[in-house]
């Protein structure tokens, strides 16, 4: 199994051993070649990682697709590119001075104890929850905006990139959505969403996104239904969230949940 994601591919603020990609890899040989940024990151990645990886013609590769800045983030060339240099001492001295600092427990802590610009709070019986304003305009974009995006031709030119490179070796692929924070617990941003929202409803990304693995031969998967059915369940039985109250990712509740979905998927 090869995954691929961003910070949910990486388990950002859950314990190793308790992500989504460590639960789907405790009963077959995982690749997770996740790493933060755009789908073009995770393409590059992957080419140049690909070649020394051992895969059979039942492997398959599983693909996070996150709407909250997928679309939004920096993307490249996909030409070919020279081989990296090796970084010099100089240059790995400044680059382990910011990742320190980065991890400082100080400034973690400090940060935590400020609220950030572009947050909105609420309240809910596990305790105040923080969502990120900017994923939550992103959550309520139209289908039409999202195809008028000016990234929109070179994220799926990334989908079409990593298929040219995985077809060859037999892999198949599912592409698997991951719902923002604001779509799976709306109804704590706007109370009358709980009433108004049909569970089995897909987002405008969504269905996007399931339009595209249809046109190129993709699995797909839609975590959002699932995930809105589950956070009632959790909330009318006062057992809690599926993401961080304070982060935007899941908690190990939410990947334990995704785990079991993409499982289902894959038909394990």
């Amino acid at each position: 199994l090869l995954l691929l994601g961003d910070s949910f591919g990486l388990g950002s603020g859950t314990s190793q051993e308790r992500t989504a990609a460590s639960l789907l890899g405790a009963d077959t040989k995982l690749y997770n070649l996740s790493m933060v940024g755009s789908p073009w990151h995770q393409f590059m990645n992957l080419r140049a990682t690909l070649p020394s990886l051992e895969t059979t013609p039942q492997a398959r590769l599983v693909w996070l697709i996150f709407p909250g800045n997928d679309l939004d983030e920096q993307y490249g060339s996909f030409d070919p590119v020279e081989p990296l240099e090796v970084e010099g001492a100089a240059s790995a001295l400044r680059t382990g001075t910011r990742r320190f600092a980065r991890r400082s427990p100080l400034r973690n802590m400090l940060l935590r104890s400020a609220r950030p610009p572009g947050v909105d709070l609420r309240s809910s019986p596990a305790g105040e929850v923080l969502f990120f304003r900017t994923y939550v305009q992103r959550a309520r974009r139209s289908e039409e905006t999202l195809r008028a995006h000016k990234n929109f031709s070179v994220f799926r030119q990334a989908l079409q990139e990593v298929k040219a490179l995985v077809e060859p070796r037999g892999l198949k692929i599912l592409i698997v959505a991951v719902p923002p924070k604001a779509e799976v617990h709306g109804d704590l941003l706007e109370p009358s969403a709980r009433a108004r929202q049909d569970l089995s409803e897909t987002s405008p990304f969504a269905r996007v996104l399931r339009s595209i693995c249809v046109a190129e031969g993709f699995g797909f998967l839609d975590l959002g239904p699932a995930f809105v059915a589950e956070a009632r369940r959790r909330s009318a039985a006062k057992a809690g969230l599926l993401y961080w109250r304070d982060d935007t990712h899941w908690n190990e509740v939410g990947h334990a949940f995704a785990a079991q979905q993409i499982r289902g998927a894959l038909g394990d």
